[in-house]
């Protein structure tokens, strides 16, 4: 197997941990009776279970409105 085909795998591991994350967050979350969620809690979770083999870089939320225009 190349490095390029390792690589490959180790980030979509990383991508189906950060999603298992956010999905059980999400199911324990409504389980409880609550009916949303903070965008920010689902992206911490996600960016927290890629890490290590993905890396990120963090916006306030005033910087990531600059971005979307």
């Amino acid at each position: 197997m190349s490095d390029t085909q390792e690589q490959a795998q180790g980030v979509r591991a990383a991508l189906v941990r950060g999603r298992t994350a956010v999905d059980t967050f999400t199911t324990k979350w409504l389980s409880q009776g609550n009916v949303t969620w903070s965008e920010e809690t689902a992206t911490d979770l996600l960016l927290m279970a890629v890490h290590p083999e993905l890396s990120y870089v963090s916006f306030t939320r005033y910087e990531e409105r600059l971005q979307q225009r």
